[in-house]
């Protein structure tokens, strides 16, 4: 008999005060064993704080290029910026992806790790607000940032498959070992 480990995570930890009470609230009562955080939320640094109390849970980093404002400076990856400098949410799926733009989110998905580092946490996995790190033009950024930082668990795009349904090749992609 082959054993599944389910994992139930929690995403967003970081962008609100409701959201962080809410996600200690599940881990407290054991409902949610696992969250990641928005490094660049503006509650990352309470959250990161209470993360302590959970030696029982993993944590990861919710990679961010749609909402609140970049770690890394504005000049890489100002096509994604709102009028305000803030990530305008559905621009990553607008617009093509060059050079130098593909630089500025590699830079952008490093400085949020590195932030979320040098609060203390341990990262254990990565995923991405709005699922972006499932969109092909992105995803081999997000390889390169994998082998950077040496984090070998990524999110699929799904949650859960039936036993008896296909998972779509691009979902069996590894890291290299």
């Amino acid at each position: 008999m082959k054993i599944v480990e389910v994992i139930v995570n929690a995403d967003d930890l970081g962008a609100t005060q409701t959201v962080n009470d809410a996600v200690f609230d599940l881990m407290d009562q054991k409902l949610v064993t696992s969250a990641t955080l928005i490094a660049n939320g503006p509650y990352v640094e309470e959250a990161c704080q209470q993360i302590k109390r959970y030696p029982h849970c993993s944590f990861g980093v919710h990679l961010n290029v749609t909402e609140f404002s970049p770690l890394s400076g504005l000049s890489k990856v100002g096509a994604l910026l709102g009028p305000h400098g803030d990530f305008a949410r559905e621009q990553i799926r607008n617009i093509s992806i060059n050079s130098t733009l593909a630089e500025g989110i590699f830079e952008e998905f490093c400085a949020q790790i590195q932030r979320l580092l040098s609060l203390g946490v341990r990262i254990g996995h990565i995923d991405s607000h709005e699922h972006v790190h499932t969109i092909p033009k992105v995803f081999p950024i997000l390889k390169k940032v994998q082998r950077r930082f040496n984090i070998r668990k990524v999110r699929i795009s799904r949650n859960i498959y039936g036993l008896d349904e296909d998972v779509p090749w691009e979902l069996k992609l590894r890291t290299p070992c």
